[in-house]
């Protein structure tokens, strides 16, 4: 079970490490070019629900800046990495960070309920909201970022399917207008995000076609 478990988690962090690989800003495509498209300069509608199971949408957080993250709580490498470098983003913006608020959108509802967000977030910044929804809910708020995923069957058992999400790894910073001005791949640092927030709200920079 041992060996099962660390191919799996070999084979999932394969297919994340991939997606980082050539990850242009302004380019959103899978692997091979599925459901391509560029970034857009305004982040799309979403409607979702957040994890204490109110209501959520893309209008309740203008006036804010956003840093968003599509991942799911059963990722096994990239996805914790990710926030917890919002956190450490927040940390390092030290009082304008109470002007940014940090999404993590998950792309496996199916097993991302909001209880489950609720716990899995906790461990990473008191700040961070987990959003879930319907399938047709989540691929509109997926697309709203030019964001590619998709569910990757890996072994049938006995208790069912056991599956990994393929996605982008690609993140957003989001403007209090709406408009994406920063959309980069995993494992950019913290300090190079908080920097370019800061700039913006420095300068008050034009939002639209800022990525």
């Amino acid at each position: 079970m041992l060996v099962i478990a660390k191919a799996l988690r070999l084979f999932a962090a394969g297919l994340t490490a991939a997606f980082v690989l050539g990850v242009q800003p302004g380019a959103a495509h899978g692997p091979n070019g599925e459901m391509g498209g560029e970034v857009p300069t305004v982040a799309g509608p979403f409607a979702l629900t957040d994890h204490s199971g109110n209501p959520a949408s893309n209008e309740d957080f203008l006036g804010q800046y956003m840093i968003v993250i599509f991942g799911y709580t059963v990722c096994p490498d990239f996805c914790p990495l990710e926030l917890q470098n919002a956190a450490a983003v927040l940390d390092a913006l030290g009082p304008a960070g109470g002007k940014v608020q940090p999404l993590f959108i998950t792309i496996d509802p199916e097993r991302d309920t909001p209880e489950t967000l609720a716990e899995y977030v906790r461990h990473f910044h008191p700040k961070i909201i987990g959003l879930t929804g319907s399938m047709d809910a989540i691929h509109v708020a997926a697309d709203g970022f030019g964001m590619w995923f998709e569910k990757t069957a890996v072994l049938t058992t006995p208790d069912g399917l056991i599956y990994f999400v393929s996605h982008l790894a690609l993140n957003y910073v989001v403007g209090p207008e709406g408009a994406i001005i920063m959309a980069f791949p995993s494992g950019t640092g913290p300090e190079e995000i908080s920097a370019a927030i800061l700039e913006h709200m420095k300068t008050g920079g034009a939002e639209a076609g800022a990525i």
